[in-house]
């Protein structure tokens, strides 16, 4: 609360309200809505303006996708978080229905919808749910699972990005416009972007 007021570029928050424009997922629109309205309100008027003007010229193509549930999403989202087992009834694409015990390991967040890796008990291998075909989640009583090291997902024959690089400053080198002070030195070289 001591620290000073973050100041963007007009650039820098047309680029966040770019990306965050993208991030309609159910589980993740009013945590972006909420970060951009404080952005803005932080911003003074004419870099505001300078940053709408520059988001006016920008124009996303949207697909749509079949979102998942809310209140099943976010079940979804605290089992993962949580590192706890679920029960979900699933509908596969042949339209059969199942129920399974899972063990969750990531949401993926992808162009034709949103997907729920895990290990499924009832097939004994790491499966890939789509989200909109669960109808039901709830958290077993059996506490957190032991974690397992799994292979990044793939959904619909995509590779995934991994967003928690982004909150991790020490990938970056120092640069002043971003406000960063450690030197190149105590940035690892294999961390290093652009060599």
């Amino acid at each position: 609360m001591s620290l000073p007021p973050l100041n963007f570029t007009p650039r820098e928050a047309a680029a966040v309200a770019v990306v965050l424009s993208r991030s309609e997922h159910v589980l993740f629109a009013r945590d972006a809505r909420s970060a951009l309205q404080k952005i803005v309100a932080a911003m003074p008027e004419r870099a505001l303006a300078e940053a709408r003007a520059t988001a006016e010229k920008v124009r996303l193509l949207v697909q749509p996708v079949p979102d998942p549930d809310a209140e099943i999403a976010e079940t979804i989202w605290r089992a993962v978080r949580d590192n706890c087992t679920l029960h979900i009834r699933y509908i596969d694409v042949g339209g059969l229905e199942t129920e399974r015990e899972i063990d969750p390991q990531h949401v993926v967040v992808g162009p034709n919808g949103s997907y729920l890796t895990a290990w499924c008990h009832l097939r004994g291998d790491d499966r890939v749910f789509r989200m909109d075909r669960i109808t039901r989640a709830e958290s077993t009583p059996s506490g957190p699972h032991p974690r397992r090291v799994v292979p990044e997902p793939t959904a619909d024959g995509h590779e995934t990005k991994l967003p928690a690089s982004a909150l991790r400053p020490e990938n970056y080198l120092p640069n002043t416009d971003i406000g960063l002070s450690r030197g190149s030195e105590t940035v690892g070289a294999a961390r290093r972007l652009g060599g």
